[in-house]
């Protein structure tokens, strides 16, 4: 099981009964989740879909290290940090 840090009302917020089922089911909840949310949780999942998000996200640092041209002992730092994170 992988548990995700997200808090309610800071990373998501919640729209409970937000509609009625025609069905005469339970009523369906909304959720409304900021970008980093959506980010960590699709970089958890344990599946490809998972994997193709983590690196994109991934790539993606790297390609705004490269266009903003920090500085090498930055880009040094950064390089270490996407590291460590790639072998979670």
């Amino acid at each position: 099981m992988i548990i995700v840090f997200i808090n309610e009302n800071q990373d998501y917020e919640v729209f409970p009964n937000f509609g009625k089922n025609s069905e005469g089911g339970r009523p369906t909840t909304e959720y409304a989740l900021t970008i980093d949310a959506a980010k960590e949780i699709s970089m958890v999942e344990g599946n490809e879909r998972g994997k193709k998000a983590r690196r994109y996200f991934i790539e993606d640092v790297y390609f705004c290290l490269i266009c903003f041209e920090i500085p090498e002992k930055s880009r040094n730092f950064a390089s270490d940090l996407m590291e460590q994170f790639i072998s979670l």
